[in-house]
């Protein structure tokens, strides 16, 4: 059942529907503020840069700087100057931002523990399969 939810999951993150996305990620969180903590909690513990959190989130570099200008204030994340580069600047998680990470993972894993038990382990790994070819093929007409 383990993998089941895995496909699961790693298809959620490739769908795109706003609402649903809204409401599924996170209910104290907005929907990319939930994904950028998701994020910065699975990436290497010097952090992300700005650009590559706009490539995992595929949104500009200006949007992610207002959100981690937010993120900031609200006391998630700090950022990180370099010490061998400092043009570059680092992206992590507070203390506080690592709670709030692993409450919206644990929120965002349970919808699909519930939903893989719902399906059913063959289904799920179908309904995965599935979707999976579709948003390749999509994805090679939208983005070649």
């Amino acid at each position: 059942m383990q993998g089941a939810i895995q496909d699961l999951i790693e298809l959620f993150v490739r769908f795109q529907h706003k609402e649903f996305e809204a409401k599924a990620y996170s209910p104290d969180h907005r929907m990319n503020e939930a994904r950028t903590l998701m994020l910065l909690m699975d990436a290497h513990p010097q952090g992300l840069k700005v650009l590559e959190l706009s490539k995992e989130l595929r949104v500009s570099s200006p949007f992610v700087t207002q959100q981690v200008n937010a993120m900031e204030a609200s006391g998630l994340i700090v950022r990180i100057r370099d010490t061998e580069d400092r043009r570059n600047v680092f992206i992590r998680l507070t203390d506080e931002g690592v709670q709030s990470a692993e409450t919206v993972k644990k929120h965002f894993y349970e919808l699909f523990v519930g939903l893989a038990h719902h399906l059913g382990e063959e289904d799920s790994h179908r309904l995965a399969r599935l979707m999976n070819r579709a948003l390749d093929y999509i994805d090679d007409r939208i983005f070649k």
